[in-house]
Parts: structure tokens; sequence; C-alpha cells
């Protein structure tokens, strides 16, 4: 059972590409198991929504650019995110069998996710649906045509 607000250091077992079953919200679905605790998932959203750079609260940046941040921290190349084809199998390859970081939320309900998800620092799920991406988020973005260009409200918190 996992506990509010407590961090746990697991291993990444899956990410997924999915999109919110409300509004379409795209992201990136991480797995996570923590051997005494089970499997634990969140979301990171590639959206422009902005939030707080990760390594750095005082600097914001859009949700997939901080996605594409952390994936860089664990070991991403940004030629391996940009491919139309094969972004997400990148991810997937590097991410999968590390170490990640997972901060517990868990609900009124006893519904538990991961509010954050990082690389470990040294010394120390969801009813979304399944899709299928037709482009890297972390591709070049022209200025007037952003396909994953969505406002705050749409976020589905």
């Amino acid at each position: 059972m996992f506990e509010h607000d407590q961090w746990y250091t697991g291993t990444i077992t899956n990410v997924e590409y999915v999109k919110s079953p409300t509004k379409g919200t795209p992201g990136l679905q991480i797995s996570v198991a923590v051997s005494d605790r089970g499997t634990i998932q969140g979301v990171w959203w590639l959206t422009n929504a902005l939030v707080s750079a990760p390594g750095d609260k005082t600097r914001k940046v859009p949700q997939w650019e901080a996605a594409q941040m952390r994936c860089k921290q664990f070991g991403c190349t940004q030629e391996g995110l940009e491919h139309p084809e094969t972004w997400l199998d990148h991810i997937r390859h590097t991410l999968n069998g590390q170490q990640a970081s997972v901060l517990a939320e868990v609900n009124s309900y006893g519904d538990v996710s991961a509010s954050m998800i990082g690389k470990p620092k040294a010394g120390g799920g969801g009813k979304f649906v399944s899709a299928q991406a037709s482009a890297s988020p972390f591709a070049a973005r022209p200025a007037t045509a952003d396909p994953f260009a969505v406002g705050d409200e749409d976020l589905p918190y």
C-alpha cells in the first residue's frame, strides 16, 4: 500500500502513449514497480500548459518540454526523441528497467497515482486509453501549427 505524499524508488516497467478519455489530452504513462508496494503509474503530459522545469523550479516550461527533459535525464537522445516513427520505442527502450523515484498521491477514494516521476538523486495507473501517436511531440514545432497545442482548461484534472 502506498502512502500519500511519500517518495518511493522502483523500476520503470512500461511506458505508454495515452490520451485522457474525456478530452484526449496526450501524455506518456509511466509504470513503476516498487518491490514492497506494487506498481504505481503517473503521466508526463504533453501539452503547452506551463510547469516548473525539472531541476529548476524557478523556470516555467511547457509540459511537453518538461517531459522531454525528464526523458533526457534517463538517457534519451534528442535524435531519438524526434524521429517520427520510432520516438516512442526509443523512450521505452531507454526508460524500461531504470530506477525511478515516484511521489505517491492517494485521493480520498484510495486511488493511487504518481504525482511525480523522476531520476533518483545521487545517494538516495490509470484510467487512460492506450493510443497511437501519429507524430513525435518532441520534433521541431512550427510557430503557427502545434499538433499538441491545448490550453490549461483542457487538462483532465
